[in-house]
């Protein structure tokens, strides 16, 4: 009996690479590569996740794979919030992720297994379940994670096949196409760059998609970018003007925003925030000078992944009450209230840099 279903998961195999290859070249496809089985499908999809996890330095879960029909033919790959262990994938599709398959049109280089694996992958069930689709026909959870996939897969693709022009394929479902779109529309605003491809909006966009439902709204929110409710779930009503502006990104904006970064990078006024602090909270001014300085080297500026300004806050940032206020953690008032409201609690046991200019090992 073993050796019957083997035998029979080798044909199964086999018939999904020769639909596969049927499909692409109806479709007009110019070229095909196979790297050849890398084990199960969960043993690729399982690499994914570790790749994922080098390439983004923050841990990402395995998922079991099933492989089977999809509630909607159009899909590639299913995640539910409901069973957050698991994804499914299409028949053809699993095949693609376990043989590596690579596909090449002009150009684009893709692989189609592999990037279904870690749109699927980077899902979260605790924000999945809470963000809908507004009026406007965005989806908050489906724009950042497709965003990020896009972002990724040169990196992912390349630790899987060793070829380094992989890129993402596209999408072309009329949702994702908008979620995409507002997304990166917003990643570029939010940090003043001339367009989404910057590191900085990258960074901004993988620092969106591990934020909470609340995270995510205070992020798209200072950017004048909310697109759903994201804590009860309903969305909020979003004029077609307030959308469209916000994906156009119009120059003004983009002015306005570089001018601010111009003003918070070359006259912040970092020693008066550091004696505010010190006088409102009793820590002593000069054990915040010396941190923010191994910090950021005292500027408010300052972006190490998803750990920002001054003191190089992340999310605890938001749970003090200065963030709580909706202050920004780019302001080095707001940055060195929030660290020592934090250090006079708990002392210095949340940051590497320590007193003095010493780090923590």
């Amino acid at each position: 009996m073993c050796g019957e279903r083997s035998g029979t998961r080798k044909v199964v195999g086999a018939l999904g690479i020769a639909l596969l290859v049927i499909a692409y070249l109806l479709a007009g496809g110019s070229e095909l590569a196979v790297a050849g089985p890398m084990g199960t499908t969960q043993d690729a999809s399982d690499e994914a996740a570790r790749s994922l996890t080098a390439v983004l330095h923050v841990p990402v879960s395995a998922r079991r794979v099933e492989v089977g029909a999809l509630a909607d033919s159009r899909r590639a790959g299913e995640f539910w919030s409901s069973r957050p262990d698991e994804y499914r994938l299409a028949p053809d599709v699993a095949a693609s992720l376990r043989y590596g398959v690579v596909l090449a049109q002009g150009r684009r280089v893709t692989a189609p297994g592999l990037q279904t694996a870690v749109h699927e992958l980077l899902h979260r069930a605790e924000t999945y379940a809470c963000w809908g689709t507004n009026p406007g026909g965005v989806s908050v959870e489906e724009g950042v994670v497709t965003a990020v996939t896009a972002d990724v897969m040169p990196s992912i693709g390349h630790r899987a096949t060793g070829i380094r022009q992989i890129r993402s394929e596209p999408p072309t479902d009329g949702l994702y196409v908008r979620s995409l779109a507002a997304i990166r529309a917003a990643s570029a605003r939010a940090t003043g760059s001339p367009n989404w491809r910057t590191r900085a909006a990258r960074l901004w966009r993988r620092e969106l998609l591990w934020a909470s439902c609340e995270g995510r709204a205070q992020m798209l929110g200072e950017v004048d970018a909310v697109v759903s409710d994201g804590v009860a779930g309903a969305p909020r009503p979003v004029s077609r003007a307030k959308f469209l502006r916000v994906v156009t990104l119009n120059r003004k904006h983009r002015r306005q925003a570089r001018r601010l970064r111009r003003v918070l990078r070359r006259d912040p006024s970092v020693q008066e925030a550091l004696t505010l602090a010190s006088v409102v909270y009793g820590v002593p001014r000069s054990e915040l000078s010396s941190v923010a300085w191994c910090e950021s080297r005292h500027r408010p500026s300052a972006r190490n992944g998803r750990y920002r300004g001054l003191f190089q806050q992340g999310s605890m940032f938001e749970a003090t009450p200065y963030g709580r206020a909706g202050l920004s953690v780019w302001s080095p008032y707001a940055a060195a209230l929030s660290t020592a409201y934090v250090v006079s609690r708990q002392g210095w046991r949340q940051w590497q840099c320590r007193p003095g200019g010493r780090l923590a090992w």
